[in-house]
C-alpha cells in the first residue's frame, strides 16, 4: 500500500522500483490526488486498487479482503475448511451450522444448531448444562426435560451411538472424529 504523495520520494515512483525488482506484487494506491494522470499511471504500472481520500475504512477492509482472495487464488492456497467430520458420515458445517449425514443435509431448528455448534465447538469435552442454558436460551436456569428433549432430537439427527452423552454434575459432550476446538 502506498500513497502517492510521500515524504522524500513520490509514491509513483517507488511503485515503478517494486514493479521492476518484482513485477507480480500488487500495490493499492491511497491518494488524496483525483487527477487523471496520476489515475493511468498507476493503471500503467499495474496496481491492484487505487482509493481515493478520504475512504470509508469498510472500502479498505472490503479491498484488502478481495486482494488476499486473489493472491491466495493465485497461489493455489485453500480456504481453511469449516465443515469437521464428526463421525463416519456425518459432517458439520460451523459456518453455516448445517449438519450432513449420509450425505443429506438435516433440517435443525435454531435451538438444535445453537447446541450442535456449541458441542461441536468443544467437541469430547464436556459442556456444563449452565453454559447450554445461557449459550441456548439466554438463562441461567432450564427445565431438564426440555434440555434433554433438545439433546434427544439432536443425538437422533445425529444417528451414530453415544454421539452425546452426558454425566451428572459434568454436562453433556459430543463425542466426535474433530480434534480441533
Amino acid at each position: 500500500m502506498s500513497d502517492i504523495q510521500l515524504p522524500h520520494t513520490n509514491g509513483l515512483a517507488l511503485i515503478e522500483k517494486i514493479k521492476k525488482k518484482n513485477p507480480e506484487q500488487m500495490v493499492i494506491v491511497m491518494s488524496a490526488y483525483k487527477e487523471t494522470e496520476y489515475f493511468l499511471k498507476s493503471i500503467e504500472l499495474g496496481i491492484y486498487s487505487f482509493l481515493t481520500k478520504p475512504f470509508d475504512s469498510q472500502l479498505l477492509i472490503n479491498t484488502l479482503v478481495k486482494a488476499t482472495a486473489k493472491l491466495h487464488q493465485k497461489e493455489g492456497i485453500k480456504e481453511p475448511t469449516t465443515t469437521v467430520l464428526l463421525h463416519e458420515g456425518v459432517t458439520f458445517d460451523r459456518a453455516k451450522n448445517v449438519l450432513h449425514v449420509k450425505g443429506v443435509e438435516q433440517e435443525l431448528t435454531a435451538k438444535e444448531e445453537l447446541l450442535l455448534a456449541l458441542l461441536v465447538k468443544y467437541a469430547n469435552t464436556f459442556v456444563r448444562t449452565e453454559r447450554l442454558a445461557q449459550e441456548i436460551w439466554h438463562s441461567d436456569e432450564v427445565n431438564n426435560s426440555t434440555l434433554r428433549a433438545l439433546i434427544k432430537r439432536v443425538r437422533d439427527k445425529l444417528g451414530y451411538p453415544e454421539s452425546i452423552i452426558n454425566l451428572k454434575n459434568r454436562g453433556y459432550k459430543l463425542t466426535a472424529f474433530v480434534m480441533d476446538h
